[in-house]
């Protein structure tokens, strides 16, 4: 499904290796190649998967989804994937805030981007204290 010609098809498959992570691994070379493919979704989860299982730094690569689309929705699903890796992934992955520009509006990016930026007062996720593993 990874080399269908129909997006969706291509966006379900990386879905599917963001759910197994470390288990899909062995996709990682055909997952790399939809970072370069035609729809943003599928872009998206791909970056997702190799972030998730450190193959790559998934910040920049986000970071140029959520500054070059003007959907609202889908910009939301990025700073969201932003909001994981930054807060919830273990090693974090560290973002430049600066960085993040989007142009879209609405969705919940007023929302996100002050939280990213350290300018919202909402509660972030507590670090989960090492156990020396």
């Amino acid at each position: 499904a990874l080399g269908s010609t129909d997006p969706i098809d291509r966006y379900w498959a990386t879905m599917v290796c963001c759910s197994f992570a470390k288990q899909a691994s062995g996709l990682v070379s055909e997952v790399t190649k939809c970072l370069e493919d035609e729809s943003d979704l599928v872009r998206l989860r791909a970056t997702e998967f190799l972030g998730l299982v450190g193959e790559r730094d998934p910040v920049p690569s986000l970071l140029a989804l959520a500054n070059s689309s003007q959907d609202a929705v889908f910009v939301t699903e990025v700073l969201n994937s932003l909001v994981y890796f930054v807060d919830c992934h273990e090693p974090p992955y560290q973002l430049d805030a600066s960085l993040l520009k989007p142009e879209a509006r609405g969705a919940d990016i007023d929302r996100r981007v002050p939280y990213l930026k350290g300018e919202s007062t909402g509660n972030r996720p507590k670090k989960k204290a090492s156990r020396g593993r």
